[in-house]
């Protein structure tokens, strides 16, 4: 008969002491309980004790955005919260991060922060456009035939500190112009002032528009501009006669 020495005996692998089998079911954590309308633990309870609740907010308003200082926690949400805490006036349904700024009334409406970021709805008002014709342009790469308009332009709302434009052109000089279809000519935002204030109320720029292509068959042409404000309020188009000599 073969005898093992007493340490080897007390530390056979997978043996407890005098090998007998180690039980480890007793020491694996129980079941943690979560929101899930069920008894996780066994317990006979649902969803106690649960850890790392949701939070939620007051909605008093109804506008679908929440009182971030108003909180509760819970697996359900109670009536009257809901689980968004972006809202900076919860007695007002009218101002949330989901609102338009309206502007000129000092009231953060959209809840970013900055009182009057834009301005309001009008749209700016073009008060002249002076066309001329340039055979030499500087574009920046390469100098050519241009047809050039000094625009001035107005906004009540002082909210021109970004702009775009918009130009048509029809080679039938007769006074109008179809803005039906799409531009021409398209320039993307233009930032004139980095301080969105509302204190941009006008501005004077002048366009370029390459003409190598019209010079030799066209004398002049008709263009219709349009110019918008930082939230995209487009001006009423103006016509003007571009000469090409």
């Amino acid at each position: 008969m073969r005898h093992l020495p007493l340490l080897a005996l007390l530390f056979l692998p997978g043996c407890g002491l005098f090998g007998g089998a180690t039980d480890t079911a007793d020491s694996a954590p129980p079941p943690t309980e979560t929101c899930n309308g069920e008894d996780d633990d066994g317990d006979g309870q649902i969803d106690e004790d649960v850890a790392d609740l949701p939070v939620w907010y007051a909605d008093d308003d109804a506008d679908g955005f929440g009182d971030p200082l108003e909180t509760t926690s819970g697996c359900d949400a109670p009536s009257g919260f809901i689980a968004d805490g972006t809202d900076c006036d919860d007695t007002n349904a009218l101002i949330n991060p989901g609102v338009e700024e309206d502007g000129g009334n000092e009231v953060d409406e959209n809840c970013d922060g900055v009182v009057d970021d834009t301005c309001g709805p009008h749209a700016p008002v073009i008060d002249s456009a002076e066309p001329a014709f340039d055979p030499s342009f500087d574009f920046g790469r390469e100098t050519g035939p241009a047809m050039t308009v000094l625009l001035h332009f107005t906004d009540v709302d002082g909210d021109v500190d970004r702009t775009k434009f918009r130009m048509w052109m029809d080679y039938v000089v007769d006074g109008s112009v179809d803005t039906s279809g799409e531009p021409n000519s398209e320039m993307n935002e233009i930032t004139l002032d980095d301080d969105p204030t509302c204190v941009v109320a006008e501005e004077d720029i002048t366009l370029a528009y390459g003409a190598a292509n019209l010079v030799d068959t066209y004398t002049s042409v008709e263009l219709a501009l349009s110019v918008s404000d930082a939230l995209d309020h487009w001006s009423e188009p103006v016509v003007v006669e571009a000469p090409l000599e």
